[in-house]
C-alpha cells in the first residue's frame, strides 16, 4: 500500500492571504491546479472580446462625431489593425497569452478612452453603451485573477468618468447646470456593470469549483480501485497457498515445543494443565499437515445432456432483459455439470430452440465452445447501462406517494443495477464498490423519505446495510401509529352525491330484519333514512324489510333523490369503536332527523 498524500495547506503569509479567495481550497495544489484549468477555460473569450472592439471601431465611423474626422478615421484604422494582430497572435502563441490577456483588456480601454475624448459637445455620451458592456466583460470574460479584475475594472470606471469630465471641461467654456447630476448617472450606471459583472464572475467561479471537485472526486476513486484491485490480484496469485500456510504453522508448533521443553525442566511448577493445552496444539498441528499435504479434491461427475432437464431449467427468450439473465445464467450453470458431448448439443439446443429471432440474427450461428457463445449472449443481448444515469435516478428519487415497502425495493433495485454496471463483471471491483454504493443508497433512502422525522430516525442511526435501515423504517411507519376509540371521517361527494348515515346492523324488534332500508324516505315509513319522498312504504312486513321498496299511495308520489340536488354536500360518520349493536332506540326517533337542506 502506498502512503497516503499529505495535503499541503496554504500558506498563511499576508502575501498568499491575498492572492487566494476566502473560497478557495486548502490544499495549496489544488488551488493551483484549480487555476490554470480556469485560466484555459476562459481564454476562449479574449478573441471574441477583440472581436467587440472591432464593432466598437465599425460603431466610431457609422456615427461620427469627433472634432477632427481625418484623426478619427486614423484612429479607426490603427485600431482595427491592433485588434486583428493581436487576435491572431493570441490565437497562434499560447505561450504569451497570460501576457496577452492583460494588453488586451489595454488596448480596448484606450479605443474607446480616446474615442470618447474626441467627441464633439455632449457626444461623448453616445459611447456610455459601449463603456458599460466592456465593464462586464471585464469582469465576467477575462482570465485573471480576481484581484486584478477589481483593479482593471476600477481604473476603468475612474478613467471613462475623468475622460468625460475632460472633454467637457474642453469642449465648452462654462459646464452644464446638470453636468454633475449626468455624471452621477453614468456613474451608476458603470457601477451597475460592474455588479453584474461581478455576479457572472462569482456563479461561474462556483460552478466551476463543483465540477473541479466532482472531477478530482471519481479520478480519485477510479485510482483507488484500480490500484486496490492490483494488489489484491498480486496477493491472491502470490506462491503456493497450501505450502505458505504449512510453513507457518509449523513454525509456531515448534515455538510451542521450544516453551513446553523449557517448562518441563523446571520441576516446581504443575504442568498439568500444561500437558494438555500441549497435546491439544499437537493435535491440531497434526490435522492441519494432513489436510495440506494430502489435500481433499471433490469433483463433480459429468452428466449426459438431458433434453427434459434443458427445457425445464432454461428459459425460452422473450425480450425481457430478467428473463435474458436468467437465459445465460442457467445455460452456463448448466454447461459446467456436462461432459463435452453434452455441451455441443447444450450449444444446439439454445441456439435452435431458446432464442427468438432477433437475438438470432445478433449472434452467429455456430460456437465450437460454450464460453464464447455465453460471452455473445452477454455481449449483444444484454442492453449497456450508464452508471451515470443510474447514479442520478438514485440521487432523484424520492417517496412520494409509494409504500414504504414498494420506495425500498426500488431503492435496492437501483442500488444493485448501479454497483453491476459499475464493476463490469470485476470481482474485486465488485467487493469495493458495494459498501460505497451501499452508504449512498441508504442515504439516498433516508433523504427521500416523505415524513422528515422518520428521515431524521433512519439517518441517525447509521446503518451498514440497507436492507436494515428499510425494515427498520416499516418498523418504525407501524410503531409510530396510535389508534384512537372514535374517529371522525369526513369525505366530501361528488355533484349529485347521496348522504347516507350508516347503521351499524341495529335490530328494531322481531318482525325486523338486520338490515335497515336506506333509499327514499316514504311519509309512513319510519326505517327509510334516505331521501324523502311522498308516498313511499316498504313492500314486505315480515321479519326481514326488504332492501328496495316500491311506489305506494298517492297519485302525486315521485321518486325523490335528497333535497339541494347539485351541492356537494360533506356526510360526516362517527364511527365508534366500542359501540353495542344494542342501541335500538336511535332508529326509533322522528323519521325528520337527518340532513335538512
Amino acid at each position: 500500500m502506498e502512503k497516503p498524500i499529505q495535503a499541503r495547506t496554504l500558506k498563511k503569509s499576508p502575501c498568499w492571504i491575498c492572492l487566494v479567495p476566502p473560497w478557495g481550497f486548502t490544499d495549496r495544489e489544488e488551488e493551483k491546479l484549480y487555476s490554470a484549468y480556469t485560466q484555459r477555460q476562459r481564454q476562449r473569450a479574449v478573441p471574441r472580446l477583440l472581436a467587440t472592439g472591432a464593432l466598437l471601431q465599425a460603431f466610431a465611423v457609422v456615427v461620427p462625431g469627433e472634432r477632427d474626422l481625418s484623426f478619427a478615421y486614423a484612429s479607426v484604422a490603427i485600431a482595427l489593425v491592433a485588434n486583428l494582430i493581436l487576435a491572431s497572435v493570441y490565437l497562434c502563441v499560447r505561450p504569451a497569452r497570460t501576457l496577452l490577456n492583460h494588453i488586451a483588456w489595454f488596448v480596448l480601454w484606450a479605443q474607446l478612452l480616446v474615442s470618447a475624448s474626441r467627441r464633439l459637445g455632449d457626444s461623448y455620451n453616445e459611447l456610455l453603451g459601449w463603456a458599460v458592456v466592456l465593464q462586464y466583460f471585464t469582469l465576467a470574460t477575462l482570465p485573471l485573477h480576481h484581484v486584478l479584475l477589481i483593479l482593471y475594472s476600477t481604473i476603468s470606471f475612474t478613467g471613462y468618468l475623468l475622460v468625460q469630465y475632460y472633454n467637457a471641461s474642453t469642449s465648452e467654456s462654462r459646464l452644464a447646470d446638470d453636468f454633475y447630476f449626468q455624471q452621477i448617472a453614468n456613474g451608476a450606471l458603470l457601477l451597475g456593470a460592474t455588479m453584474l459583472g461581478g455576479t457572472a464572475y462569482a456563479i461561474s467561479e462556483k460552478q466551476q469549483r463543483s465540477s473541479f471537485q466532482e472531477t478530482k472526486r471519481s479520478l480519485r476513486d477510479k485510482l483507488t480501485i484500480e490500484q486496490q484491485s492490483k494488489e489484491q490480484g498480486q496477493s491472491r496469485y502470490k506462491g503456493n497457498v497450501i505450502v505458505a500456510k504449512l510453513q507457518q504453522a509449523k513454525i509456531i508448533f515448534d515455538k510451542c515445543c521450544e516453551i513446553f521443553l523449557l517448562l518441563e525442566k523446571n520441576k516446581d511448577i504443575n504442568l498439568t494443565a500444561t500437558i494438555e493445552l500441549y497435546e491439544r496444539i499437537k493435535q491440531k498441528y497434526e490435522e492441519i499437515n494432513k489436510l495440506c499435504i494430502a489435500p481433499v479434491t471433490v469433483e463433480l461427475g459429468k452428466m449426459d445432456f438431458d433434453l427434459k432437464v434443458a427445457c425445464s431449467l432454461i428459459p425460452v427468450m422473450d425480450g425481457i432483459e430478467a428473463t435474458t439473465k436468467r437465459l445465460i445464467d442457467s445455460v452456463e450453470m448448466y454447461a459446467g455439470m456436462l461432459d463435452e458431448p453434452g455441451k455441443a448439443l447444450l450449444i444446439t439446443f439454445v441456439l435452435k430452440s431458446r432464442l427468438n429471432e432477433n437475438a438470432k440474427l445478433r449472434i452467429s450461428s455456430s460456437y465450437k465452445n460454450i464460453q464464447n457463445l455465453i460471452d455473445d449472449l452477454r455481449k449483444y443481448l444484454l442492453p449497456k447501462k450508464s452508471y451515470m444515469a443510474i447514479q442520478t435516478q438514485l440521487h432523484n428519487i424520492q417517496q412520494g406517494s409509494k409504500s414504504i415497502e414498494d420506495y425500498g425495493s426500488e431503492v435496492e433495485k437501483l442500488f444493485t443495477e448501479l454497483t453491476i454496471t459499475q464493476a463490469e463483471g470485476k470481482s474485486d471491483a465488485f467487493a469495493i464498490l458495494k459498501p460505497i454504493n451501499e452508504s449512498f443508497a441508504i442515504k439516498r433512502f433516508s433523504d427521500g423519505l416523505r415524513s422528515s422525522k422518520l428521515s431524521t430516525i433512519i439517518s441517525a442511526r447509521g446503518f451498514s446495510s440497507l436492507k436494515d435501515a428499510i425494515q427498520a423504517a416499516k418498523d418504525e411507519n407501524c410503531t409510530s401509529f396510535q389508534p384512537t376509540g372514535n374517529i371522525l371521517h369526513a369525505s366530501e361527494h361528488g355533484q349529485g352525491s347521496h348522504n347516507i348515515r350508516r347503521s351499524q346492523g341495529f335490530q328494531r324488534g322481531t318482525l325486523r330484519g338486520q338490515y335497515i332500508n336506506n333509499y327514499s324516505r316514504g311519509h309512513y315509513n319510519r326505517n327509510n333514512n334516505f331521501n324523502r319522498g311522498q308516498g313511499f312504504r316498504g313492500n314486505f312486513r315480515g321479519n326481514y324489510r326488504s332492501s328496495f321498496n316500491s311506489q305506494r299511495g298517492s297519485r302525486g308520489s315521485r321518486y325523490f333523490r335528497n333535497r339541494g340536488r347539485g351541492r356537494n354536500v360533506l356526510s360526516v360518520e362517527q364511527v365508534n369503536d366500542n359501540k353495542s349493536h344494542s342501541d335500538k332506540k336511535e332508529n326509533l326517533e322522528t323519521p325528520n332527523q337527518f340532513f335538512r337542506s
